[in-house]
């Protein structure tokens, strides 16, 4: 009866491997990179009353790809209402019925 013998080397794969690896730790770190920066514009945007707002903005990782930047943070409202910071980050933004449809651009574009 025949016997087969193989030989097997997996020093090529555990290389190979070992690159990944480091390429993935790479790209968690351009990730981190980005929400970084974008995290920094966006406040440097945000119009500055109390600073609520622009503190409530943060980054988080949702996956290897995929960044989320905006308000994370539900911090204590400055105008003493039971509303998130998210609802007064949309009156910021889009201004409310009270505002005139002219002011509330023109407050949005304030740095």
């Amino acid at each position: 009866m025949a016997r087969l013998y193989f030989k097997t080397d997996f020093s090529d794969v555990y290389k190979k491997l070992d690159r990944m690896a480091d390429a993935m730790q790479k790209k968690q770190e351009i990730m981190t990179d980005v929400g970084e920066y974008c995290k920094t514009e966006i406040r440097a945007l945000v119009p500055v009353d109390t600073g609520t707002l622009r503190d409530a903005i943060d980054y988080k990782l949702i996956n290897a790809d995929t960044v989320e930047v905006g308000v994370m943070h539900n911090l204590k409202n400055p105008n003493k209402r039971p509303q998130s910071t998210i609802v007064y980050g949309t009156y910021v933004e889009f201004g409310t019925h009270k505002m005139s449809k002219l002011v509330a651009p023109l407050y949005r574009n304030v740095y």
